[in-house]
């Protein structure tokens, strides 16, 4: 599915109200690669800012869309 397609039936459908959801593509994705993505259509001409990793950062992680496969409306 679609994620914008899930971001639009999730606020569409009464059913939906209250519940809460975790649309993903199933692909894992880098935030450089998306930062550089929106850099690109955006055309922002200025440099990325790198610091040092947070104790909270967490590891890499691929996530899916389970309850919306379970959902005959979503």
């Amino acid at each position: 599915m679609d994620l914008v397609q899930g971001l639009i039936r999730s606020g569409f459908y009464e059913k939906a109200i209250g519940e809460n959801f975790n649309l993903a593509s199933g692909k894992e994705t880098s935030i450089i690669k998306m930062a550089k993505l929106v850099k690109k259509v955006t055309n922002n001409n200025k440099d990325f800012l790198f610091k040092p990793r947070r104790k909270w950062d967490t590891k890499p992680r691929l996530l899916a869309s389970i309850k919306s496969r379970k959902t005959d409306w979503l």
